[in-house]
C-alpha cells in the first residue's frame, strides 16, 4: 500500500557475518554490511521507506555477499518492524 514506512530491524552483528539485503519486490531498498570484529548484540538499524504506488509485493530479507573480513555469510536478526506513517 502506498504510504511511508518506518523499518527497524535488531540484529546481532558479528564475525561470521554478511551482507544483509531488504527488497520490496525485486527492488533493494536498504543494504548493511552485518560483519563487526567481535559479536555485538541488539544492534539496531531503522530507517524510512516511501512507497509512491500502490503495490501488494513482499517485503524480502536475503543475504547477499560477505565482507573480506568475514568468516561466513550469517545474519542474525531478532525482531523485524515495519509500521505505516499515518
Amino acid at each position: 500500500m502506498r504510504g511511508n514506512y518506518t523499518i527497524t530491524i535488531i540484529y546481532k552483528s558479528g564475525t561470521d557475518s554478511g551482507i544483509l539485503e531488504i527488497l520490496h519486490g525485486i527492488n533493494v531498498i536498504y543494504t548493511k554490511d552485518m560483519y563487526n570484529t567481535v559479536n555485538r548484540y541488539n544492534q539496531s538499524i531503522t530507517f524510512q521507506y516511501n512507497l509512491l504506488f500502490n503495490k501488494t509485493d513482499d517485503f524480502r530479507i536475503r543475504v547477499n555477499g560477505k565482507n573480506d573480513l568475514s568468516t561466513g555469510y550469517n545474519i542474525y536478526i531478532s525482531k523485524v518492524d515495519i509500521f505505516k506513517g499515518v
